[in-house]
């Protein structure tokens, strides 16, 4: 398993496995009008222009891609986690809970101000149980915006120093 730095050529896999998990994951708890809402907020080009203010990683093992995540940071002290998926069919193998991991030392080594990490979900039914494991604490109610259309969302924090 490895983890390396986004491509333009990753922006379709991005876009698909996300729209994947939208469509056969989230739908129960979100319904059909926020998952064609969020399925069509991002299209591949968008993950291109994502990494230019933000950085992208893509997870392969033994050569397949199997996920991606993205941080940014929004203050000296903060930064986000605004996207983080995997193929459907790698859910329960670890994928996560090691890309939580990287990700935290990835901000530990490379922006050393930072000291907290947060992220939105707009399916915590579905995925705050993961976080929480992850020791990132539900600090509150936020609003994810997607094609100017706002949608409910759980805030998650992580002290990391």
């Amino acid at each position: 398993m490895k983890f390396r730095e986004f491509r333009n050529e990753d922006a379709e896999f991005c876009f698909k496995t996300r729209s994947a998990a939208f469509i056969e994951k989230f739908y129960n708890e979100i319904g059909s009008q926020i998952v064609s809402l969020c399925v069509n907020a991002y299209m591949p080009q968008d993950y291109i222009e994502f990494s230019k203010n933000m950085k992208i990683f893509i997870l392969e093992d033994l050569g397949e891609k199997v996920g991606f995540l993205a941080v940014k940071r929004i203050e000296k002290e903060v930064a986000e986690i605004p996207l983080i998926y995997f193929s459907l069919n790698k859910i329960g193998e670890g994928y996560g809970r090691r890309s939580m991991e990287y990700i935290e030392d990835w901000i530990k080594e490379n922006w050393k101000d930072v000291n907290k990490i947060i992220l939105d979900t707009i399916i915590p039914d579905y995925n705050g149980s993961f976080y929480s494991k992850m020791k990132y604490k539900e600090i509150g109610e936020s609003v994810c915006a997607f094609s100017d259309q706002k949608v409910r969302a759980k805030r998650f924090e992580k002290m990391i120093k």
